[in-house]
């Protein structure tokens, strides 16, 4: 976000309209196109379909990964995804919404924050992407901290379920606080703690159902993802355009209503995930192994 901000001032790509105007905006998508198309070429050289193929790793990394993920390696890859009971399962579902209503508030931020700071809070196009970039600053030191908490708690004093519950409704109802404390502050720096605090407490949420699609399914966690994903991408496109429509005017009332309504929905997730989460495996976790064990013992039987 910094850079984005600096790059509008002092890039290049456009011709200026005056010589304070901020008309640089082509050269932010050069310059991380440029970078995302780096980092492919670094991808495609480093990755591995698998540790056993990996050309880089250590014997005795390869032997630790492989050991680990031994117990949950397919027996039969050709076991087919129980699809219905995947989709009529409550705690599919938590995680689902849980995730929808997470990315609701983060796609709200993300897209909105500078358009807040400088409608809102009067902060210039490359002091406001500094600012903007604080929240998530945050968010990236506390994640991996959140974790290792959340992983202590699992193996010496609370269930997973218990643990995944805690950990979504304080990283989802304390975001929605912060960002309702945002919406009726009255001073720039009240403001700006407020948005830290609220987006740096989201990390603890990642330790909810973020991480909870392996303990449902090891063996479709894959799948799980790719359901859970799914709903968290709608609000990249509908939360951003209702933002845009309740701030029309960039008042600091309409900024403090599309708060308000980003936290009721992170709330509301909160509520459905404690209500129907688990951490536990799930009985389609396997998919529709044991019926086919069952039906293969049925034939040796009839042949013998």
């Amino acid at each position: 976000m910094p850079l984005s901000g600096i790059l509008s001032k002092y890039g290049f790509g456009a011709k200026k309209s005056h010589p304070y105007a901020y008309d640089e905006w082509p050269s932010i998508f050069y310059v991380f196109g440029c970078v995302g198309l780096l980092w492919s070429i670094v991808w495609f050289l480093l990755a591995a379909d698998s540790p056993s193929t990996h050309p880089r790793i250590s014997d005795e990394e390869k032997q630790y990964i492989e050991a680990a993920i031994a117990n949950e390696r397919p027996d039969n890859d050709n076991v087919p995804v129980p699809w219905t009971a995947l989709l009529l399962s409550p705690a599919l579902w938590a995680i689902n919404i849980s995730m929808l209503c997470t990315a609701w508030g983060f796609y709200t931020l993300l897209n909105g924050m500078p358009t807040y700071m400088q409608d809102v809070l009067n902060y210039k196009v490359e002091q406001g992407s500094f600012f903007s970039a604080l929240p998530f600053a945050l968010f990236a030191v506390c994640v991996p901290f959140a974790g290792r908490l959340a992983d202590y708690l699992r193996e010496n004093h609370l269930s997973t379920t218990t643990v995944r519950k805690m950990f979504t409704a304080v990283g989802m109802v304390m975001p929605a606080m912060f960002l309702v404390l945002t919406g009726f502050s009255t001073s720039k720096t009240a403001a700006m703690v407020f948005l830290t605090l609220g987006v740096g407490s989201a990390s603890i949420g990642i330790s909810g159902p973020n991480v909870n699609i392996l303990d449902l399914s090891p063996r479709y966690s894959g799948v799980l993802m790719g359901i859970a994903n799914l709903h968290a991408t709608i609000p990249g496109i509908v939360a951003p355009i209702v933002a845009g429509i309740m701030a029309e005017n960039g008042t600091a009332h309409e900024w403090r209503n599309v708060f308000i309504v980003s936290a009721e929905v992170l709330v509301f997730g909160a509520f459905f995930y404690v209500m129907f989460g688990s951490g536990e495996k799930q009985w389609w976790a396997e998919g529709d192994v044991s019926r086919q064990r069952d039906e293969e013992n049925a034939s040796v039987q009839e042949c013998g």
